[in-house]
């Protein structure tokens, strides 16, 4: 009993030790927010007219493929319908024994005459970042061939919803910064649906709160290898230093390139920006006529993540691998205090799950206890010591902090039910990042022991159907005011208009002399 208490006492307190760092962040964020709305509350924020006034730099859309048939037509016709933007190029990189995935894309050749194909030197599956690097050449040569030069290169994934505006947010941002990174928000699914919320309440504290407060102090922002874009000078200094532009010697090559941008004296920002979107909803929330409301939308990327409990491994056991153990083996310390510090937080990884598995394990055990005096009366295994007991108080009060954290960042995302379930979730999130990790670290001693490099374990994608893209779509009311062509005042009064008249939007438009017949038409078109 002795030696139960010794551990018992020993995973408490490094339990709260390793959770006065997350407090540390979270009481840094609440004072520097604070702070931020006081001081910066008269200042004008960035207005989709500020986007629209900058002139477009020519940007270089880089999609790596291996097997994405299923995915890449529709996201790639998603992507042309939705960007608000012209002065780009797609850059889709193949395998020559990928049959599927290229008969998709010839397919898709014709939705834009910027639209290329770039077929890699080497049979696939290789890794990610070989096919990025395969791109990459295809860009160069590309410029070679045509005399285009590109000014920013950004990364998404063939299953990525592209926020309409990214694009020209990264404009506006670039080259001023070295590298932007947005947010990434899974698609919402069914509350049933575990696993996908299990990334969701996850991405959703990273980035509202975590990626923002690291930015804050000065630590590297990590690329989350779409939603990133770079800059020339950015993409030059890490080609032009290394012969090539992504390490193959990790499973998490996006993590790596940003972490190269930092020790080369590079900026990397994370960018929290919302737009103000007009919806319509019962003017009674459920019963009543409907009425115009400005809603806020994140300029982020959207995805549906894995949906089952196996893929779900896979995919976090390469992030693991990559970020805590590859990364700190290849790199290992150097750079600022605060870039120190922001890699410890990331490479703290493993011990937390060691952590998790003690917890669970003395949680099971005080259930136990709990348990044994409602069957028999009497308590069937030893009781808690005294410094246990208030040991135990202060790790549940911490948890119980770490649960109402997470839930104001669901919450703040997704919404109130969303939030309320989170809490049940997280314990289901800790129960797949415990085996993420064994497997993992299994994987990464394994191919020490053999000499041999960690294999890259795909995940199967998928694209989001008609009824989950429909709350991206755009509308006519949200093209014009992109274009500045109306005001969000001008679109509340004609959808006011429309309930009188039961006419098309576009036609009261017209109509009322708030715009012209041919802004309406070159609208419809980005419609089509």
């Amino acid at each position: 009993m002795k030696l139960f208490n010794f551990i018992f006492v020993c995973t408490a307190v490094a339990i709260i030790f390793y959770g006065l760092d997350d407090l540390f962040v979270d009481a840094y964020y609440w004072l520097r927010m604070g702070f931020r709305l006081l001081a910066y509350r008269r200042r004008p924020p960035l207005s989709l007219e500020k986007l629209n006034a900058q002139h477009e730099q020519r940007i270089a859309l880089m999609i790596p493929c291996w097997q994405e048939d299923n995915v890449l037509g529709e996201m790639l016709a998603n992507t042309m319908n939705m960007l608000q933007y012209d002065n780009y190029d797609v850059f889709i990189g193949v395998y020559p024994n990928d049959t599927s995935t290229r008969e998709a894309l010839a397919a898709s050749l014709h939705l834009h005459p910027h639209l290329h194909e770039v077929v890699g030197p080497l049979p696939g599956p290789t890794t990610k970042a070989a096919n990025l690097n395969a791109i990459h050449a295809g860009v160069l040569e590309y410029e070679r061939r045509t005399g285009i030069h590109f000014d920013i290169f950004v990364m998404h994934d063939a299953e990525d919803v592209i926020h309409p505006l990214s694009f020209k947010l990264f404009n506006y941002l670039l080259p001023d910064k070295d590298m932007v990174q947005i947010p990434v928000f899974p698609i919402a699914m069914k509350l049933s649906s575990f696993t996908p919320w299990t990334y969701a309440d996850e991405f959703a504290e990273n980035h509202t709160k975590d990626m923002i407060s690291r930015e804050w102090m000065g630590g590297f922002v990590p690329s989350a290898g779409v939603g990133t874009a770079f800059s020339r000078r950015a993409i030059d200094v890490l080609y032009f230093d290394n012969e090539k532009l992504f390490s193959a010697e990790t499973l998490t090559e996006d993590y790596a390139f940003s972490l190269d941008l930092n020790r080369h004296g590079l900026v990397g920002i994370f960018v929290h920006q919302s737009i103000k979107r007009l919806t319509t909803r019962p003017r009674y929330f459920f019963f009543g006529p409907p009425v115009p409301v400005e809603t806020k939308e994140w300029i982020a990327t959207r995805a549906l993540f894995p949906r089952n409990y196996s893929n779900a491994i896979r995919q976090k056991s390469r992030w693991v691998l990559g970020i805590a153990l590859q990364e700190w083996r290849a790199t290992g310390w150097s750079g600022s205090n605060a870039t120190r510090y922001s890699l410890t937080r990331d490479r703290k990884a493993p011990l937390g799950y060691l952590l998790l598995m003690a917890a669970y394990t003395f949680l099971a055990y005080w259930i136990f206890y709990q348990l044994s005096f409602l069957w028999a009366g009497r308590a069937v295994v030893p009781a808690l010591q005294p410094l246990n007991r208030t040991l135990l108080i202060f790790v549940t009060v911490m948890m119980v902090h770490r649960l109402v954290e997470r839930a104001i960042a669901v919450r703040r995302i997704y919404g109130l039910a969303p939030a309320l379930l989170s809490v049940p979730i997280t314990f289901y999130l800790n129960i797949i990042n415990i085996h993420a990790f064994l497997r993992a670290f299994s994987l990464f001693v394994k191919a020490d022991w053999k000499h041999e490099r960690v294999p890259w374990a795909k995940t199967t994608n998928h694209f989001p159907s008609v009824d989950q893209l429909r709350v991206f779509r755009r509308r006519l009311g949200d093209i014009l005011i992109e274009r500045s062509a109306i005001t969000p005042n001008e679109l509340i009064f004609a959808l006011k208009t429309q309930r009188k008249k039961k006419a098309p939007i576009g036609r009261i438009l017209v109509e009322e002399g708030t715009i012209t017949e041919d802004q309406l038409q070159e609208s419809l078109r980005r419609l089509s």
